[in-house]
């Protein structure tokens, strides 16, 4: 994938989220007509915002999110220490979030 994925199935309440069913944002976006959502500058430019399930339920076949194994194997290729990669919260050795950064946009 070399752009945004932009899949945009319905528009969530941006006031609102949810830990149990996929919800679909558009930055700055404060209504929910996915046609208004997607004439917007933020949607043309930079895609969807997904909560988690939104987001397993966006990837096109034969993708899927990284599990946390592979999130680790890709952190220590790019430079951090196993003893960081391996902590359950933040995780920041290395300078290997600034190697995911865009030098664009």
């Amino acid at each position: 994938m070399v752009e945004n994925l932009a899949y945009l199935h319905s528009v969530s309440d941006p006031e609102k989220g949810s830990d149990a069913f996929p919800y679909y944002y558009v930055y700055d976006y404060m209504n929910t007509s996915v046609i208004e959502a997607k004439s917007t500058v933020n949607y043309t430019e930079y895609g969807v915002l997904y909560n988690w399930y939104a987001a397993k339920k966006a990837c096109p076949d034969g993708w899927h999110l990284p599990s946390d194994e592979e999130w680790k194997t890709l952190e220590k290729h790019l430079g951090m220490g196993s003893s960081d990669a391996d902590k359950v919260e933040t995780r920041n050795s290395g300078g290997v979030g600034k190697k995911f950064k865009s030098s664009t946009g």
